[in-house]
């Protein structure tokens, strides 16, 4: 039963994931979006979530690679925030998986800090999340 589930999961994702909306790049089982302007990341946010989709979720260590390096070293807002508690990062999804934090970082810097953006090195910072970012939109496809 686990193989005919494999299989299905397999076939429905060539037949259902092969394409993304103008504008997106396909990956895995998501499609992703990187912004042409940057913004703060609650408008970032709020952008992402007017198309169906939600700031990335670096999940696991092959999607952090490809943001790293397919997506041509881009940097931008992530839906990573730690504004509800102090160093207890949740992301967008409410899970709290991080692990690509560059070094000494997060910081919290001048003590405000606390959204995550993708550094050009595929490394995390901690920014203020009223700064003007780019950012990467995310969602299954």
């Amino acid at each position: 039963a686990l193989l005919a589930e494999e299989l299905w999961d397999l076939k429905s994702t060539r037949v259902f994931c092969t394409t993304c909306p103008d504008h997106w790049l396909h990956f895995q089982k998501s499609c992703y979006f990187f912004s042409f302007e940057s913004k703060p990341w609650k408008i970032a946010q709020q952008f992402c979530e007017n198309e169906d989709a939600h700031l990335v979720i670096v999940n696991n260590g092959i999607e952090q690679v490809q943001t790293d390096s397919a997506f041509i070293k881009t940097r931008g807002d992530m839906g990573l925030s730690d504004t509800d508690k102090e160093n207890h990062w949740i992301w967008v999804d409410n899970t709290t998986l991080s692990f690509f934090w560059g070094k000494d970082e997060p910081n919290n810097a001048g003590s405000g800090e606390d959204c995550a953006t993708l550094r050009f090195s595929g490394k995390w910072n901690d920014a203020a999340c009223s700064k003007n970012e780019f950012s990467i939109c995310e969602k299954k496809c």
